[in-house]
C-alpha cells in the first residue's frame, strides 16, 4: 500500500487541480489581475517557482536509492532536509502555487494551497512516527528546521545547501 500511494496522491492533485481550474472559470474567477499587478504576480510566482522547483531534485538527490525505497534507517538531517523537514511535500506545494501566480491561472494557485493544508496534516502524521522512531534527535532536528516553508535565513546560508 505504502508504494501505491504517492501515484494514488498524485492522482488526486491532478485532478483536484483540473477541477480548481474549471471551477474558477465557471464562478469568473480565473486569474489574478482583478487584485494583484500583472509585475508583482511575476516577481512572487517567479520567486515561488526558483525557490520551491530545486527542492524535489535536490531531496531526491539526498535521500539516495534507499531513501526513495523506503529502506533507510537513519535520521536524515542533511541536504535539502536542512531547509525544511519535508521538502517533497514543500516543493510540490510551493511550486504548485508560484505556478498557478506565473500564469496566472487561481484554480491552480487554490490547487498549491488546498494540498499545502492536505500534506500539511500528513505530515503532523508522520513527525510522530519519526518521532517514536528516532527519538529525541527528530525531537531537536525538528526544534531547528521548519516543517514545510523555509526561512529566509535557510535560504540564503550556505550551510543550509551542504549535502554531508
Amino acid at each position: 500500500m505504502q508504494r501505491i500511494a504517492p501515484f494514488v496522491a498524485a492522482l488526486v492533485l491532478s485532478v483536484l487541480t483540473v477541477a480548481l481550474v474549471l471551477a474558477t472559470r465557471r464562478l469568473g474567477f480565473e486569474s489574478f489581475d482583478d487584485f494583484v499587478p500583472t509585475a508583482f504576480r511575476y516577481v512572487v510566482g517567479g520567486a515561488l517557482v526558483v525557490v520551491f522547483a530545486p527542492l524535489l531534485p535536490y531531496a531526491l538527490m539526498t535521500l539516495g536509492f534507499n531513501g526513495l525505497t523506503g529502506r533507510r534507517d537513519d535520521l536524515v538531517t542533511t541536504g535539502a532536509f536542512r531547509v525544511v523537514r519535508h521538502p517533497f511535500y514543500a516543493a510540490v506545494c510551493g511550486t504548485l502555487f508560484g505556478v498557478g501566480w506565473l500564469v496566472n491561472e487561481t484554480g491552480v494557485s487554490l490547487a498549491g494551497l488546498v494540498w499545502f493544508g492536505v500534506v500539511s496534516v500528513q505530515a503532523a502524521r508522520e513527525e510522530r512516527d519519526l518521532i517514536a522512531r528516532h527519538g529525541d534527535a527528530y525531537v531537536a532536528y525538528a526544534e531547528t528546521t521548519p516543517r514545510l516553508v523555509p526561512t529566509l535565513r535557510r535560504l540564503v546560508t550556505r550551510d543550509s545547501w551542504r549535502t554531508d
